[in-house]
């Protein structure tokens, strides 16, 4: 399975981190607003399943692996954003199964905003909307971007 991770400024602790680990990431620089969805769009044309690893969030050893072999067709982990804990919705460190993808074929055909910051939560509108919901996977993985100074 893919472990794809997008980035506008790649954290060196997490590129050595999944690089440790052996995961084979494939690492996608993003440059404009619209990158994400273009990613996302090629991503599901392609119709397998992948893990999103974002560029500041850090997973524990095995988490990647954990979410890999889980058979839900959507895994994802929590982790601290402004909002808190327990959103488990987010791109951060997240799997995508091909089960998903063929329920919601036209995902990013049909999206109100292709600006990045949108997408995860359209996404989950979506798939609610289709009776799906993610598999929550703990412990939490880290948001290097809300570690204090």
């Amino acid at each position: 399975m893919k472990l794809i991770v997008p980035y506008t400024y790649l954290r060196p602790l997490v590129r050595a981190a999944l690089e440790q680990y052996n995961l084979h990431p494939t690492f996608v620089e993003l440059h404009g607003e619209d990158d994400y969805w273009n990613l996302l769009s090629q991503l599901w044309e392609e119709k397998e399943s992948f893990v999103l690893n974002e560029h500041d969030v850090l997973p524990w050893p095995g988490a990647i692996q954990e979410i890999q072999n889980c058979p839900a067709d959507w895994c994802s982990y929590t982790y601290r954003m402004k909002e808190g804990y327990g959103i488990h919705h987010a791109f951060g460190c997240t799997k995508i199964g091909q089960g998903l993808i063929e329920a919601l074929p036209d995902a990013w055909i049909s999206v109100d905003s292709t600006h990045w910051y949108d997408l995860d939560a359209q996404l989950c509108i979506m798939a609610r909307n289709a009776g799906i919901t993610p598999h929550p996977h703990r412990p939490p993985v880290i948001h290097l971007k809300e570690l204090p100074a």
